[in-house]
């Protein structure tokens, strides 16, 4: 929304009426899903009055894409311009020089196969291709070890927060060794820091 507003209120220079502005349509293709309780792929969004359900203004429109919920991946079977262009961009590696009659009739299809084929191509861009799966898939794991490592802290720091609630109660050593699985050595410098 923010680049999209951005590229909406960037059109005019000083002095120009708002009758020049162009309608600025925001497109996000997401490898996620943003709305996970509904099946549809595509949603769009304008502005509307709630209250009187009716459009603002055709100035700003924004498409989601979420590219997670195409499954289709059998091109006899794409009925619209749509689905082509989204097979394409999903499964778009795939053909290398091989592509299906469906797809070729697509107007522009072809030509974009050709074009990412040839970009593949050239040393430099395919090891910035290479370079950007490597640093996400770099990324993603030093987030799932980040992530698993905060696990591991905030279940210990719980566990010694029990057995501390434990120990002013006044339960035994064993009970509490038992409940949160801290050894007695543990828990003898639990209370320790106690008092």
């Amino acid at each position: 929304m923010y680049y999209a507003a951005e590229l909406l209120t960037s059109q005019l220079q000083k002095g120009q009426p708002f009758t020049k502005l162009a309608p600025t349509i925001g497109i996000s293709l997401l490898d996620f899903a943003l709305f996970p309780k509904q099946d549809d792929l595509h949603s769009v969004y304008v502005l509307y009055d709630v209250a009187h359900q009716r459009k603002l203004s055709d100035v700003l429109e924004m498409h989601y894409i979420e590219m997670i919920k195409f499954k289709e991946s059998k091109p006899h079977r794409l009925r619209t311009p749509f689905e082509k262009w989204l097979h394409i961009l999903k499964y778009g590696e795939l053909y290398e020089g091989d592509l299906p009659a469906v797809l070729q009739q697509e107007e522009g299809i072809k030509m974009a196969i050709e074009s990412m084929n040839q970009a593949f191509a050239r040393d430099e861009v395919r090891e910035l291709i290479e370079a950007r799966i490597r640093f996400q898939r770099d990324e993603a794991t030093r987030l799932d070890r980040a992530k698993q490592e905060g696990l591991k802290q905030g279940l210990e720091q719980g566990r010694r927060e029990v057995a501390r609630n434990l120990l002013l109660s006044g339960a035994s050593l064993e009970m509490i060794s038992l409940a949160t699985g801290l050894s007695l050595d543990d828990l003898n410098r639990l209370g320790s820091e106690g008092n």
